[in-house]
């Protein structure tokens, strides 16, 4: 990964995981886009897929409940 002067990792996404501690999620993410063990996932899907995870632990970082359903719901909205 690379970083930037400031020492911030310079992808969106990679400052994303790190602010929201989703660790773990780059190389899954890697994984699906590689089809590394799973079917290869589209770029929309995995668009989808980090977008639902960046929810999911906003709601929880907010005291809300993160239920999966509610997350898809909310995501779809």
């Amino acid at each position: 990964m690379s970083n930037t002067t400031d020492n911030r990792p310079s992808s969106k996404v990679a400052r994303l995981i790190s602010e929201y501690g989703l660790d773990g999620l780059g190389d899954e993410l890697e994984a699906r886009w590689t089809g590394d063990g799973v079917e290869r996932t589209s770029l929309r899907d995995l668009a989808d897929y980090f977008n639902e995870r960046l929810l999911e632990q906003a709601l929880i970082d907010a005291g809300m409940s993160a239920l999966e359903s509610d997350v898809s719901s909310t995501y779809e909205n």
